[in-house]
């Protein structure tokens, strides 16, 4: 089953509290890490399938997946990185189990798919309206039909950090665009500087903050990072040209406000600046990229 709906939540809900066997989460985004410690929370064993190295990988890095995963573990959720099902088995009309690319069996009530959000922009199909993953908008949320704008989750907006047209779909990035939205058509001289990745999710005890580019991989930009292992504490800070573009913060998300307007007005600043604001107390590594 595929979940996109709230009658698909309840239907997942429902299926789970119905069956004491073990499930499976295809798909170790936000939405499959969610499903999985929501169903694990209800006392059924849960196994999360990652075709990725990496946990969340458009996002993370390996440290930060790592700790991530710890703490998934230390849930009782089992994590297999790297697999995917190839293979489901079935009995009676129902599924029985699943075989994964790594070779293993796995006895299974039911297969749960999570691999990711469209934006539903069908209706929009011969109106006119330009659309590629999302709605396309220019700065002042309008797009190329006059007198309609759009916003928030199916809006596909220009990211300076990219240099690319994002979707961008969570709660904060839909309530700042709304606003910033509504005051445009009453007539408010806001600017809407775009959008950036900008996600802060806990999952089984681990806070995670995303903001920005997180991995980077043209040539220019230096790395910084601060770890205490011992407390399970991860801060990496990526620059450009004297400028914060990106930063991925887990176990300690302190900052992240400060950290997210600063990439947001694009200010100059300086790695020494940057150490003894949000990465003091830390054992740091510098990486220069090119």
């Amino acid at each position: 089953m595929t979940v996109r709906t709230w009658d698909d939540a309840r239907r997942v809900t429902r299926e789970v509290l119905e069956t004491d066997r073990p499930i499976v989460v295809v798909g170790g985004g936000v939405l499959g890490l969610i499903l999985a410690e929501g169903i694990r929370q209800r006392g059924r064993h849960v196994a999360l399938l990652e075709r990725e190295p990496r946990l969340w990988a458009p996002v993370l890095d390996e440290v930060a997946s790592d700790l991530i995963r710890r703490g998934l573990t230390q849930a009782g959720i089992e994590v297999l990185l790297g697999e995917e099902i190839v293979e489901v088995h079935g009995q009676s009309g129902r599924v029985a189990g699943v075989r994964t690319s790594g070779g293993q069996r796995m006895d299974a009530a039911f297969v749960v798919i999570a691999i990711g959000v469209r934006p539903d922009i069908g209706f929009l199909d011969g109106s006119g309206v330009r659309t590629d993953r999302g709605i396309l908008i220019d700065h002042e949320f309008r797009t190329n039909v006059p007198e309609v704008f759009a916003a928030g989750d199916a809006a596909q907006a220009y990211d300076p950090i990219s240099g690319q047209f994002r979707v961008v779909t969570n709660w904060n990035n839909a309530v700042e665009q709304g606003k910033l939205a509504g005051g445009i058509m009453a007539g408010s001289s806001d600017v809407y500087r775009g959008v950036i990745v900008s996600n802060s999710e806990t999952f089984s005890g681990v806070r995670v903050t995303v903001l920005g580019l997180t991995l980077p991989t043209s040539e220019g930009t230096i790395i910084m990072t601060g770890r205490d292992q011992a407390r399970g504490i991860y801060r990496k800070l990526v620059l450009r040209q004297d400028k914060l573009i990106g930063a991925l913060l887990v176990g300690n998300t302190s900052g992240e406000g400060m950290m997210r307007k600063q990439i947001v007005e694009g200010k100059s600043t300086s790695g020494t600046e940057l150490k003894s604001r949000f990465l003091t107390g830390l054992v740091i590594e510098e990486f220069p990229r090119g």
